[in-house]
């Protein structure tokens, strides 16, 4: 199946947090160039996550996922 690419909104994204936290976490941990540098501490990943809900919620910026369709 074609993963679909969808925009949230900062009320979905948040309640994704554990989610985008484990996320953030792995591509770290896997070397990802991501602009953190491992271990990454869980209130750094927390605060970059507030930082990037406090974007959207301003209009500054946009969070896209990719996910596999529901059949």
């Amino acid at each position: 199946m074609i993963p679909l690419i969808t925009s949230l909104s900062t009320a979905e994204a948040r309640a994704l947090l554990p989610q985008l936290h484990a996320l953030l976490h792995d591509a770290v941990d896997s070397g990802a160039a991501v602009g953190f540098l491992p271990p990454l501490a869980a209130a750094e990943a927390r605060d970059y996550w507030h930082s990037v809900f406090g974007a959207m919620e301003a209009g500054h910026r946009l969070l896209l996922i990719a996910r596999q369709p529901r059949a």
